[in-house]
């Protein structure tokens, strides 16, 4: 389903803006180029609660918000994290939210399925 030398690839991760570290920024690199080179791109990303410790962090820095926006190769799915997991910096996925990954997931059929954290499944 994909066209000619292009590829859908969905990017699971649990580092994203307003988490701004090294992870972060590789897996905003990478859905940045996949999609500049044409190729379908799905991330499935945190949205962290208003009381995160990293969103009081980015905006205190000048980040106040996410760089990346979706285009016409660039689209999101997001998922709701939970939890006080080293000081409210590294939550985990709302359990709640685990089935609408899987179902989005299914429903994007991507080629390619890169996972950042696969411990976000255990």
């Amino acid at each position: 389903h994909a066209d000619a030398g292009k590829v859908r690839i969905a990017y699971v991760t649990n580092a994203w803006w307003p988490k701004v570290d090294g992870a972060a920024i590789t897996v905003m690199g990478h859905a940045r180029y996949f999609a500049s080179e044409g190729h379908p791109v799905l991330v499935v990303r945190p949205v962290y609660p208003s009381d995160s410790p990293l969103l009081a962090r980015a905006v205190a820095a000048g980040m106040s918000k996410d760089t990346l926006q979706p285009t016409r190769f660039l689209e999101f799915l997001d998922y709701r994290v939970t939890g006080l997991r080293g000081g409210g910096f590294e939550p985990a996925m709302d359990a709640r939210d685990l089935a609408l990954v899987e179902g989005g997931l299914a429903a994007w059929r991507p080629d390619v399925l890169l996972v950042m954290d696969p411990d976000m499944f255990a």
